[in-house]
C-alpha cells in the first residue's frame, strides 16, 4: 500500500476536485491489479452525518461528483416557488392576477406592477449603486477625509440588501413578505413540500450508497490516514502460528 501525496492524487479526480473539500489517498497493490482510494467527508446528499468519512475508489469519484445535484432540481425549485407564491396568496400578502395568459403577483397595495418587476427595477438600481460606491472607493488616498470612508461604507452596507432599492410605498410589503417566508412555520411546511429523495450515489454503475468509516466520524483526515494505514499493515502482517 502506498500513500499518495495530495497533489499527485488531485491529478485523477478531475477538474472538480474542489467540490470533494479536504481528501488523502491511498494505493493498494495486488497481484490481480492496482486501485487508488480517496478518503474524503461524503459527497453530495448522502444522509450521512458532515464529519464522518468516506472511503471510495479514485476513478469512481468524477461520477459521484456529477450527481451531487438532484437531477429534478428543477421541478424541485418550481415546487419550491409555486409553494411560497401560495403561501403568500393564502396569507393576504400578495395577489395573483392573470396578465397576458401569464399569472403574476403583486403586492396588495401596489397593482400597477408585479412584485417580480419591482425587485427588478430595485436590483438595476442596487448594482449601479454598488458601482458608484466601488468606483468612489477605489479614488480614495491618504488625504481622503475618514468621514468621507465611513459614508461609503455605510452607504456600501445599505446597498447589499436589495430592499432598500424597492420603492417606498411598497418596500414596508416586501418586509411583510420576507418576515412570512423566513417563518420556522412557513419554513418547515416548504421543506416537506419540496422534498427530495435524491442521494449521490457512487460505484461503477452509480448504484451503491457512500457508507462512512466505522469508528473515524470526527476524527482528522491526518488521523483517518494514519488509522488506515495501520490496519492495512496489521492485516498483512503474518500471524504468529
Amino acid at each position: 500500500m502506498v500513500i499518495q501525496p495530495h497533489v499527485r492524487a488531485a491529478n485523477r479526480l478531475g477538474p472538480n476536485i474542489s467540490k470533494i473539500g479536504e481528501f488523502g489517498s491511498m494505493c493498494m497493490f495486488s497481484p490481480a491489479g492496482n486501485v487508488q482510494y480517496t478518503i474524503c467527508r461524503p459527497i453530495g446528499n448522502t444522509g450521512l452525518d458532515t464529519e464522518s468519512w468516506v472511503m471510495i475508489q479514485t476513478d469512481h469519484i468524477p461520477a459521484a461528483i456529477s450527481r451531487i445535484l438532484d437531477p429534478k432540481i428543477a421541478e424541485i425549485n418550481k415546487k419550491r416557488s409555486d409553494f411560497r407564491s401560495k403561501s403568500l396568496v393564502d396569507a393576504n400578502l400578495l395577489v395573483s392576477t392573470e396578465k397576458e395568459g401569464q399569472t403574476v403577483f403583486m403586492y396588495p397595495v401596489y397593482k400597477t406592477m408585479s412584485r417580480n418587476a419591482a425587485l427588478g427595477i430595485a436590483e438595476k438600481l442596487q448594482k449601479r449603486k454598488k458601482g458608484e460606491l466601488r468606483d468612489a472607493k477605489l479614488a480614495f488616498n491618504k488625504k481622503t477625509p475618514a468621514v468621507e470612508q465611513s459614508e461609503n461604507l455605510r452607504n456600501t452596507q445599505l446597498a447589499a440588501d436589495v430592499i432598500n432599492f424597492i420603492e417606498e410605498n411598497v418596500r414596508e410589503e416586501e418586509v411583510k413578505v420576507r418576515k412570512h417566508l423566513n417563518s420556522t412555520v412557513v419554513k418547515a411546511l416548504e421543506a416537506t413540500a419540496t422534498r427530495s429523495n435524491h442521494r449521490t450515489l457512487i460505484g461503477a454503475f452509480g448504484n451503491e450508497p457512500q457508507v462512512k468509516m466505522s469508528g473515524m466520524t470526527g476524527k482528522s483526515l491526518v488521523d483517518v490516514m494514519a488509522t488506515m494505514h495501520k490496519k492495512i499493515l496489521d492485516a498483512m502482517m503474518p500471524t504468529a502460528e
